[in-house]
């Protein structure tokens, strides 16, 4: 299995790893969770999934227009990005638009990162362009995103998400690393 598709699989990997955690209040400064606005935006978003009249290619199209549309009120919210990035490592990636896409997507925050290598979301939103393509890469930039700001919570969820997967397998680092995430974000279950 690929670890694109493994990605997707952190939810349930991080439920079942929260009976060994804390909780804790989380500190109003933490990155845990988009704001109101953003979640309802983000949680109407098209899913194919849930509509079966709409063609897959028809709602990766419909759900690809609004993430841009999300992405161009939103340009500096972490979870908009992140969700324009998920889309673009979907399942899909065997046609020239979504091929063009992830390239587009991947130049577009690498060279973010570039102009702005001390902004801790560039940083972060890079390495997640970077997973499944150069991981060992990714998982250095995320470690680093933690080190200069360890309130930014979501690089802990993609690292737990890594070493799950077979190529980085690491259960204990996997567990630090969903502990961690989940201490200071208890009730996100993404």
């Amino acid at each position: 299995m690929r670890l694109e598709s493994r990605r997707f699989r952190i939810p349930a990997i991080i439920a079942g790893l929260a009976s060994v955690c804390s909780s804790q209040v989380t500190p109003p400064t933490t990155v845990c969770d988009p704001a109101p606005e953003i979640r309802k935006a983000l949680d109407a978003l098209p899913d194919y999934r849930q509509d079966p009249a709409m063609t897959d290619w028809r709602g990766y199209l419909q759900r690809l227009a609004a993430l841009k549309d999300l992405r161009t009120q939103y340009p500096n919210d972490v979870f908009v990005q992140r969700k324009y990035l998920e889309s673009t490592t979907s399942n899909r990636g065997i046609d020239k638009v979504s091929l063009e896409e992830k390239s587009r997507a991947e130049s577009e925050f690498k060279e973010r990162y570039e102009r702005k290598p001390d902004d801790r979301v560039a940083e972060y939103l890079y390495a997640f362009t970077l997973v499944g393509r150069d991981t060992p890469h990714a998982i250095k930039l995320f470690k680093s995103v933690l080190r200069s700001d360890p309130k930014f919570m979501l690089p802990h969820l993609m690292l737990a998400g890594i070493y799950v997967s077979p190529a980085f397998l690491d259960k204990k680092e996997s567990l630090v690393q969903a502990t961690a995430f989940l201490d200071a974000c208890p009730a996100n279950f993404e």
